[in-house]
């Protein structure tokens, strides 16, 4: 940039400044009552009290997140529309400045007004918080980070508004279309679960958009003066904001489509599944197809028959019939887990573990805070640090909670302050050694979390489930918990001997059954429970064989059996008969990768005839617009490959031109072109009647001539 482009982007910077910072300001103030009063909650006794710790942070997050969006579409606007009546803007495109230079002086502008009027709200309320005796939870500046990727992310609305206002097209029509393609740049918030992550992806989204906006600018309605880059930004705009169209459209039409089917009458499918019997006898049972009215059951689900591992017919009682319950080899599913709580919960950097069953206004509230690896305890009435709290130490004497917690939490739940409540973490489970599920308790008493097993295990431990719910004491030998790691499951009593590993290979399924009664050398008086284990490879897919075995409390197996895998029951919903009608590549494709199938089941309810429509009517389109061969055969591809929202993103882009009947073979071409698509002639020279200015030689004139 030289210095004369530089003076101007000064000049327009400082302009846009002066003329927008009310509207700024204005958004500020707005933004910081709104918080305000999404961060409080009524109260019998007092007219304001603040939310708890994950109702604040997460009100917070939601107001900031409808403040951008508002915010950016506001200043957006502002910044365009005003200027584009009383030849205000010929006047602003007249200025001896490249539109290059008026454009990126107008968005730095527009994007420092937008980061300033969102951004001073989140740091006051996040300077609040952090004052002690303000709230009765900790503080991390960390919680900043999802309102500051939800401000960022609200560029793609600041951009998506300035192409709306530039475009000129009809606002019932494809105007704003880039609304909706800026509304998916709030995608990578929940796409990914790191702060860097989502801003690692958005670029993609947002460089579009900002190459969009600058052609739009910087040719308006002239297609020839846009560059290769601005006209691919602003089609994957429109493609964006098509694609967005069509999922509403067909959300709305799939869920009315079941509520057509709720008020009438269907049957659900018949399933299979394999049990065991009380005896210990494998069975394989097949339900009935369930009928259904209104969204409800009319009959329950009932098994119709029984039969064992050999095919023969085995007598049916309900009591007698035990299915297997799953257990998860993976930890995606617990919280709270650093590597797999998204940075957008406030849980992953603090946790209230315990609220007391018969306390309705608690005097304290404890949070487990992950860079500590220990438990604080908060007073609600001084809102201050009262103690700090962590296990003890199963290798040394320690009593009173001075260690810290081994590994990362896998599972915290919120319990209720009860002894038996597991507090899962990597390498260890532990327990609350006093009841506090009353409330009142002494914060000086020895209180301390008791590890389970004397020895950390081996391996991490990814979930823990128990064998039946936490409703006795915690030295019940009537239930255990199934402890998972990566490559086993652990049998373990409720006093944390391990009484079996069952070997777990990769990519397996593990379903587990437990039955109370004598059974081989079970010992009078103790556990005397039998486990069965089922495991299966983790796929769905035909021929592939499992296993059943049954342990007794020892591990010694009693009996091994070899499964073969069930026939997978793959429904087609409306939504992917739909999502396969409008885009047939994609939809099969996205089958084949999360299905882990082949996705011909897919085909049959929407066939490959649908790409064929849609690469038609997208080269008859083109051909219709005028364009040349080449454009006509990757267009026709490429609505092959996308489908109907291909074919939507160039009628909105582009204006049919007007057509006329040609002199030599009286079909109709479009006026753009110098010569006929059909015949290949040219424009006739008109009738001379005296008013020429220049002549030709020739009969052969460009359309501009004639014109």
């Amino acid at each position: 940039m030289n210095a004369g482009n530089f003076r101007a982007f000064c000049a327009m910077f400082w302009k846009e400044c002066r003329e927008n910072a009310k509207w700024a300001a204005l958004a500020a103030v707005g933004l910081l009552l709104a918080l305000v009063v999404g961060a409080a909650k009524s109260n019998q006794v007092l007219p304001y009290q603040v939310k708890p710790y994950d109702e604040f942070w997460n009100a917070v997050y939601t107001v900031i997140g409808f403040g951008s969006v508002l915010t950016a579409l506001l200043l957006g606007m502002l910044q365009i529309l005003p200027e584009r009546r009383r030849d205000q803007w010929a006047f602003l495109m007249h200025r001896p400045a490249s539109r290059a230079v008026l454009f990126w002086g107008k968005a730095c502008a527009g994007l420092a007004l937008y980061l300033l009027a969102v951004g001073c709200p989140l740091v006051a309320v996040s300077i609040w918080a952090a004052v002690p005796g303000n709230m009765a939870a900790p503080f991390d500046p960390r919680l900043m980070l999802p309102g500051v990727a939800t401000i960022l992310c609200g560029v793609n609305i600041y951009f998506a508004a300035l192409i709306v206002a530039l475009r000129p097209a009809r606002w019932h029509g494809s105007r704003i279309l880039p609304l909706l393609a800026g509304a998916l740049g709030y995608f990578p918030l929940g796409l990914t679960n790191e702060f860097w992550w989502t801003m690692a992806v958005l670029p993609f989204t947002v460089v579009p958009l900002a190459l969009a906006a600058w052609a739009s600018f910087v040719a308006e309605s002239a297609e020839a003066r846009r560059s290769y880059a601005g006209r691919a930004g602003l089609a994957l705009t429109m493609f964006a904001g098509c694609s967005v169209v069509l999922f509403a459209v067909f959300a709305i039409a799939v869920g009315f489509y079941s509520d057509v089917q709720r008020q009438g009458s269907y049957y659900s499918e018949a399933t299979q599944d394999y049990g065991v019997l009380t005896s210990g006898r494998f069975v394989r049972a097949t339900s009935f197809p369930v009928r259904i009215v209104g969204g409800r059951y009319v009959t329950p689900q009932q098994i119709s028959e029984l039969h064992d591992l050999s095919g023969r017919f085995v007598p049916y009682y309900p009591d007698a019939l035990k299915t297997p319950t799953s257990l998860m080899l993976t930890g995606t599913q617990y919280a709270p887990n650093a590597w797999n709580v998204s940075y957008m919960q406030p849980q992953r950097y603090a946790q209230e573990i315990v609220q007391p069953l018969r306390a309705s206004s608690p005097r304290f509230r404890w949070f487990y805070i992950a860079p500590r690896r220990r438990i604080v305890l908060y007073s609600t009435k001084t809102r201050r640090v009262v103690r700090e709290i962590g296990p003890v130490d199963s290798q040394s004497s320690d009593t009173l909670g001075t260690a810290q917690f081994l590994g990362s939490p896998v599972s915290l739940p919120v319990s209720s302050g009860l002894t038996n409540t597991p507090y899962v973490f990597s390498r260890q489970i532990y327990r609350l050694n006093t009841d506090i599920s009353s409330g009142d308790f002494d914060p000086r008493a020895r209180l301390a979390w008791i590890p389970l097993f004397h020895k950390p295990l081996p391996e991490a431990i990814v979930s823990v489930t128990p064998s039946r719910s936490f409703d006795g004491p915690a030295d019940d030998t009537q239930y255990v918990y199934y402890v998972c790691t990566a490559h086993a499951v652990h049998v373990v009593a409720p006093k944390g001997q391990v009484l079996f590993s069952v070997p777990v290979p990769d990519g397996n399924k593990v379903s587990v059954v437990d039955l109370p009664g004598a059974h081989g050398d079970a010992v009078h008086g103790g556990n005397d429970t039998r486990y069965f284990f089922w495991i299966f490879p983790n796929r769905i897919a035909t021929g592939l064989q499992g296993t059943v075995t049954e342990y007794s409390p020892h591990g010694k197996v009693m009996q091994r059996e070899i499964l073969p895998s069930l026939p997978p029951s793959i429904t087609i919903a409306a939504s992917s008969k739909l999502s396969a009608s409008v885009a047939p590549m994609i939809s099969m494709f996205l089958a084949a990768l999360f299905l882990q199938s082949a996705p011909l089941a897919l085909l049959k309810a929407g066939p490959l005839g649908f790409s064929a429509i849609w690469a038609s009517l997208s080269w008859l389109v083109l051909k219709r617009g005028g364009f040349q061969g080449r454009t006509r055969i990757a267009g026709a591809l490429a609505g092959l490959f996308l489908g109907l929202p291909f074919l939507l993103t160039i009628l909105s882009l582009y204006r049919w031109p007007s057509r006329i009947d040609c002199p030599q073979c009286g079909k109709k071409r479009v006026v753009i072109q110098d010569r006929c698509d059909h015949c290949g002639a040219a424009f006739s020279a008109p009738a001379r009647d005296g008013t020429e200015i220049y002549e030709t030689s020739g009969l052969v004139m460009t359309h501009t001539e004639a014109a």
